[in-house]
Formats: C-alpha cells, structure tokens, sequence
C-alpha cells in the first residue's frame, strides 16, 4: 500500500548481502536505544524487521522476549531473518507492511521500527503511527527511528500525528545515523 514496490524489490535484490554492509550500523542503532532502557519485553514486534539483525542482537546480548514478530514486505529478507532464528518456536514471520499489520489490538509490549518510516510515503504516516498505537498494549513501549536527515521536520509532523492517538511521545535524540523516538503506553509514561 505505502512501501514503493521498487524498494521492496531493492530489498530482495541486496537480501544476501544486507548483515555484511549494514551490521555495525543497525548494531549501533540497537545499542543506542537500549542504553536508555528500551530492552526488549514480553512480546516484541519488530516492525521492518529485514533479516532479523534485531533477533540475533537481542539474543547474543542476552535479552529475553515471549514472543519476537517479524513483519516484512520482502520475501527474500524475511526467509532469511527466520533462517537466522534457527527454529525458535517464540518467533512467528508475517509478510507485511506496517500499515497494516493483520495483529489484534494490545498485542505488542515491545514494538521496534528501524528505519522504516522513511521507506513509507508520507501521506500514510498517520496510517503507520495509528497501527503501531494500536498494537501497543498499555504497559509496553515502541521505538520507532528515521535517518537524521531533515529529522526536525520528521519529529514535528509525528509529533502532529500523535496529537489525536493519545499516547506519549518523547524524542531520545539522534546517533550517527538515525533520530529515534519512544511511545509509551499509559502504564510506562516515565519522568
């Protein structure tokens, strides 16, 4: 519906070669959001979760989930990304896109989106912000991030899209790569 099909077939196109150019950069991003307390919790859906690096960062650094949700639009990436979980039974992949993710309501503690808002057409933004706010139970959180560039505008027109969804939203600044922003359910609104 929003991801350009192109960008789509891009990603089946550099599947096999994604973790070796882009480990280390997706690494830090993890890194970042984690040093602030955003470990992962109870069920997690990543959002975009391409060949699953969040899984195999989580679970090299030790970090525990119930349930880890892959949702993807490339085929190429997300047969990869459950290669790399090797069978774990609390790992599920979805072919889809973050605009509609086909999950019932309050169903995600954790909910992680690298990158992906830039690979959406603006105009379904708020259809994108409204499903990750609709997956998010009341006692989790969600990271979302987007590439710094242009990041003020970014963070202004999410922060316009939020008004009306009602949860919190706070900006965790920027790393070499990305900006990154939290929603915090009602039970998680921190000081």
């Amino acid at each position: 519906m929003s991801s350009y099909p192109s960008i789509v077939d891009l990603y089946n196109a550099t599947a096999r070669g994604y973790d070796e150019l882009y480990r280390d950069e997706q690494y830090s991003k993890y890194k970042f959001v984690f040093s602030r307390g955003f470990t992962p919790k109870g069920t997690v859906v990543d959002i975009g979760c391409g060949t699953g690096l969040l899984y195999e960062y989580i679970v090299s650094m030790g970090y525990t989930f119930t349930r880890y949700l892959c949702i993807e639009p490339s085929p190429q990436m997300i047969y990869l990304s459950l290669r790399k979980c090797k069978g774990d039974p609390r790992t599920f992949g979805i072919m889809g896109y973050g605009e509609n993710v086909g999950l019932r309501d309050g169903v995600a503690d954790t909910i992680y989106s690298f990158t992906v808002l830039d690979n959406v057409e603006k105009k379904y933004w708020p259809i994108f912000i409204g499903e990750i706010v609709r997956l998010l139970n009341t006692h989790g959180y969600a990271i979302l991030s987007f590439l710094r560039h242009g990041w003020r505008d970014k963070l202004e027109y999410l922060r316009k899209i939020n008004m009306d969804r009602g949860l919190e939203m706070k900006f965790l600044g920027c790393n070499r790569y990305d900006c990154f922003i939290v929603f915090l359910g009602e039970c998680c609104v921190r000081e």
